[in-house]
């Protein structure tokens, strides 16, 4: 059950285009040449002040304890008789990056100047038969942070991405040839062969921007989720740490002085809220060294890949691609009766991922020597007198849990 405000309002995400386009051909001799450019001028902005009208008070059912309440033994109606499991709350700002825009001071996205151009051409090689072929140039700018200098504090950190801290790389040469062919092999009109294929790019939303900038800047004034305390349930991975500098917890905010003698959250409502005032007063609008930075957040002992330290674009970054192929043929069987059969498919060749560090499990590491070993360790001479093999290791596993009560495998 959840009740009061929207945690994720107030917000608005204003955008303005601003573009120029032109489209042309030319017939020359047995050519049509098709030709083209268009300029978009994106400009996006807007503010998201999650968690800021009120902080969000989680518990778990599975917390309720009857005695919390005193002298009156608690309702397991009543949400507010509840223990809290942990809080979220906002800093009251809003913006996500240091650009003003739409008459807001931050949370200004790109501007994305975006260009694209293209020629083509369609040649009637033969009466019956006809070439496509083409190429579109495409660039994007001002959606992917590539303008930031790199963060060296990144760099080896991690054992298979040693050059995490480079900067981010801006893509210049997105280049989609195209190629079509269309052939009737007996000249008749009534049966054509098709083919063709071609490299589509994608360009990244600007969602990706609003979660990667903040990240890595280390002064700015954004929005921050704050996680008072760890309660009875735990805390949340989605925010940062909170007491920062001298901002302390207040004592009955979630715990009575240990996360063993939990409070209900109707007895910290008062003082979850004052906490949160206290908070947001001690989040001014300016330029402050930013509590999120990644390297701030590093030195506090979160680690890249927790929803603490999220980080969107890599330095190799690639825009978004796939490989289009199609061939069919098409037949008229009479007079407003048409037959047609088409195989497309469709190939990813990049896409905007997370890459996989976490290998625990992945077959292509496994060990069988390791793994034995193992199980050895486990099982002891008892389930396995001469040692665990690929052959024995299911029957000394099921010695191991019928000789082992309560034991799991």
């Amino acid at each position: 059950m959840a009740v009061g405000p929207n945690f994720l309002a107030p917000q608005t995400t204003p955008q303005s285009n601003r573009q120029i386009k032109y489209d042309g051909s030319k017939t020359l001799g047995a050519h049509i040449v098709r030709y083209g450019f268009a300029f978009n001028h994106i400009q996006g902005g807007g503010f998201a002040k999650f968690f800021s009208i009120a902080p969000v008070v989680i518990s778990d059912p599975s917390l309720f304890d009857p005695t919390l309440c005193g002298a009156r033994a608690c309702d397991p109606g009543n949400p507010l008789d509840y223990p809290v499991a942990f809080i979220d709350m906002g800093n009251g700002q809003g913006f996500s990056t240091e650009h003003p825009a739409f008459g807001f001071p931050a949370g200004g996205l790109g501007p994305d100047n975006r260009l694209a151009f293209y020629v083509g051409d369609t040649w009637k090689v033969l009466s019956n038969l006809t070439l496509n072929y083409g190429v579109r140039y495409l660039r994007d700018t001002g959606r992917t942070d590539s303008d930031l200098p790199g963060i060296p504090a990144l760099n080896n950190l991690l054992p298979h991405f040693p050059n995490l801290g480079d900067p981010i790389r801006q893509n210049n040469l997105n280049f989609a040839p195209q190629l079509g062919i269309a052939w009737d092999p007996w000249k008749n009109g009534k049966t054509v062969f098709r083919a063709g294929a071609g490299l589509f790019y994608e360009n990244t939303i600007y969602n990706n921007v609003l979660f990667d900038r903040p990240t890595r800047l280390p002064q700015g004034a954004f929005l921050q989720v704050g996680l008072p305390c760890t309660g009875p349930g735990g805390a949340d991975p989605g925010g940062v740490p909170v007491p920062s500098g001298t901002l302390a917890v207040p004592p009955n905010v979630c715990a009575q002085g240990t996360s063993t003698t939990p409070i209900t959250i109707g007895d910290a409502a008062s003082s979850i809220a004052a906490f949160q005032a206290q908070y947001q007063a001690a989040s001014p609008f300016q330029l402050l060294p930013n509590p999120g930075y990644v390297a701030t957040l590093l030195g506090q002992g979160l680690s890249i890949g927790s929803n603490a330290v999220p980080l969107t674009f890599g330095p190799n970054f690639l825009v978004p691609r796939s490989l289009q192929m199609n061939i069919g043929v098409q037949r008229e069987i009479r007079p407003g009766m048409v037959l047609t059969a088409d195989y497309v498919r469709n190939v990813n060749t990049h896409s905007l991922l997370g890459i996989d560090l976490n290998h625990v499990g992945d077959t292509r590491f496994f060990n069988m020597a390791g793994a034995l070993a193992a199980i050895q360790s486990v099982v002891g001479a008892t389930c396995a007198p001469g040692g665990v093999t690929q052959a024995n290791a299911s029957a000394a596993v099921a010695c191991y849990l019928a000789a082992t009560p309560g034991a799991t495998f």
